[in-house]
């Protein structure tokens, strides 16, 4: 295990909570403050737990993309789903888990 992998997978997912908040809050704007901060000091290397970061970072990516274009109906998530999506990725990472959903690893592969 990388010697910092708790540390970022707790901050990836307070991260993730936080911009989820934000979002359902109507401040898409304050989403994505730690991102570049995290994927500059996320490992890439085969190991399970750098997947599950480089993983949950990817949709990360993914989601603030479509917030960058006014939620435009990109990656077939629509602007509701992205939180729901979001919360699933957190929870996973959290409980130190895998991510299996199948719809969140198509989005991200």
């Amino acid at each position: 295990m990388h010697p910092a992998y708790a540390e970022l997978r707790d901050a990836l997912t307070a991260a993730l909570r936080h911009d989820r908040e934000a979002q359902l809050a109507g401040r898409a704007a304050a989403m994505g403050q730690a991102y570049d901060d995290l994927d500059g000091r996320i490992p890439r290397d085969d190991s399970p737990e750098s997947w599950r970061l480089t993983t949950a970072l990817s949709f990360w990516d993914y989601w603030l993309d479509a917030r960058n274009h006014d939620w435009a109906v990109f990656y077939g998530v629509s602007r509701d789903e992205w939180p729901v999506l979001a919360a699933e990725v957190a929870e996973s990472l959290a409980a130190d888990r895998a991510i299996t959903n199948p719809r969140i690893l198509s989005l991200v592969n």
